[in-house]
């Protein structure tokens, strides 16, 4: 008897329902489509699928603008965390010099007189440097609109090569060093705290150097310009007495 019933009722489900309800309002109920049909599922995991990828991409790109964000601040503190050179000053301005005759010297002995006649410190090398003295000089000298005093000391090495020092005030007569010589790509050795350039003419190699109170140079030939350096190790200032 049971069974009779059951073939009944599917025989009723089966070809009554879907023409009772055809086309009937609320049929089927709404809760039937949380329930995924044919190929229901496979369309929402393709969806889940793409959703994921997209998440992804978002995720890379976002770590990629924090990375480059990093990366920016960090330049920005190492460049704000290097000191800043103080731009150095140019001489303050010194006065003029009444026009003095030319002195002369061949001897080492007359340094000092020499050197009474220079308003600042002269260039000269130090005992026993291994060089010969050859003579001293003092005057006047204008040029290019500039005026002022060169000291040049004169002498020789053993092999008989020139060594010339000279000492030029004030220090802002630049253009009294003349325009002969061109720069060369090496820094030169700090002379009294200043640092020197290094310039080259046909045949000669100077390097000069600017303090407050003169302009300073030693200029040797061009078969001592690998011994400059040293050279340089064995100069001195002379101050008046």
């Amino acid at each position: 008897m049971l069974s009779g019933q059951l073939c009944r009722f599917q025989r009723f489900d089966r070809f009554f329902l879907p023409r009772y309800n055809n086309g009937r309002k609320g049929f089927p109920p709404s809760g039937w489509a949380d329930f995924p049909g044919p190929g229901g599922g496979a369309k929402e995991a393709g969806v889940l699928s793409r959703g994921k990828k997209i998440l992804r991409i978002l995720l890379k790109v976002l770590s990629g603008l924090v990375s480059f964000a990093l990366i920016v601040a960090a330049g920005a503190s190492l460049i704000l965390a290097q000191p800043r050179e103080e731009p150095r000053p140019s001489p303050a301005p010194q006065p003029p010099l009444a026009p003095s005759p030319e002195v002369l010297i061949r001897s080492e002995a007359e340094l000092q007189t020499l050197v009474s006649s220079f308003p600042v410190p002269v260039l000269s090398l130090v005992s026993g440097s291994g060089m010969a003295f050859v003579s001293g000089q003092v005057r006047d000298v204008s040029a290019s609109g500039a005026s002022g005093r060169v000291a040049t000391l004169r002498w020789v090495t053993p092999e008989g090569a020139a060594v010339v020092l000279e000492s030029i005030y004030p220090a802002s007569a630049l253009s009294l060093l003349g325009n002969s010589y061109h720069f060369v790509r090496r820094t030169g050795p700090t002379l009294f705290g200043a640092e020197s350039v290094v310039m080259e003419s046909s045949g000669t190699v100077r390097l000069h150097a600017r303090t407050e109170s003169a302009i300073y140079t030693d200029t040797v030939t061009a078969s001592l310009a690998s011994r400059l350096t040293a050279i340089s190790r064995s100069l001195q200032l002379l101050y008046p007495p």
